[in-house]
């Protein structure tokens, strides 16, 4: 979640970072010199990261347009969700680490727009891909224990589905549009830094506000669908081995009447017993 930034004070602690009277944009042009080894680690993890994810989403998604059966539609939707979080958040966290600050370099309504779209819609990507695990742990427990019911489920109430997840999870995270904003923090020296920062003033009360909010979203767009998710997972698991035992019972049941009328013969006995080797004095 985006919602947890602090500008607070003079000696800004912001994110695990601690700036210093440097701009971020003096930071950038000294990369070659201020760039530790730790930051130039992080930004390469961040950078393959952002690389794998475009393109391991892309080749799926594509992949998916090519399929005459369009069976895979969840998994197409969380590749298409987690395109967001490689394009949104990813290049902020590189950022981050080559300025070794939270401080937004983009100015004007083209940032303001930017601090509001950029966390939407890392955060709308979130709670669409917790949604779709249910809707695949969903489609395996019928596809097991209500097998027919499965297949009455279209391709079209799939994409049905689908567009709920995104509606939902877009309204959830509405309230970004109003709460972040850029906000402008004066240093000691005179130099202001620029921040893309929640706040629900003054409307509401920021603190209680922003605490009710955030509980409301880890409820709602992780508590919920992963214990969802394990029910499904579980009673999914426990069918599966009650058919197993059920054919595994049938299997021996069959082999047991196969060699039934066998039994009548009189070498059937010596026949199924390991052969012995009899060795003469």
């Amino acid at each position: 979640m985006a919602l947890g930034v602090n500008v607070s004070s003079d000696n800004l602690d912001v994110g695990g970072f601690h700036n210093t009277t440097t701009s971020p944009q003096e930071n950038c042009e000294k990369l070659g010199v201020n760039m530790s080894p730790i930051q130039v680690t992080m930004v390469l993890i961040h950078v393959s990261t952002l690389l794998i994810a475009l393109a391991g989403n892309t080749l799926l998604i594509l992949a998916f347009a090519r399929m005459k059966q369009k069976i895979a539609v969840f998994i197409a939707n969380m590749a298409a969700s987690d395109l967001f979080v490689g394009v949104f958040l990813i290049p902020r966290l590189i950022t981050r680490e080559i300025t070794r600050s939270n401080a937004f370099l983009v100015h004007g309504l083209g940032g303001l727009l930017l601090c509001k779209m950029s966390t939407f819609l890392s955060d709308v990507s979130l709670s669409v891909s917790t949604q779709n695990l249910i809707l695949i742990a969903a489609e395996r427990f019928l596809a097991v224990v209500y097998p027919f019911l499965y297949r009455k489920v279209t391709v079209r109430t799939r994409y049905v589905l689908i567009a709920v997840t995104w509606i939902l999870a877009m309204a959830l995270h509405s309230p970004y549009f109003y709460i972040f904003r850029l906000i402008t923090h004066k240093k000691q020296n005179g130099t202001g830094t620029l921040f893309c920062v929640p706040s629900w003033e003054p409307a509401f009360s920021n603190g209680s506000a922003q605490l009710h909010y955030v509980t409301f979203l880890y409820v709602t767009v992780v508590f919920i669908p992963l214990l969802v998710v394990a029910i499904l997972c579980l009673t999914t698991m426990i069918k599966l081995r009650r058919v197993d035992k059920m054919v595994t019972g049938l299997s021996e049941n069959r082999a047991r009447r196969k060699y039934e009328p066998l039994k009548s013969f009189p070498g059937f006995y010596n026949m199924m017993k390991p052969d012995t080797v009899h060795v003469n004095d």
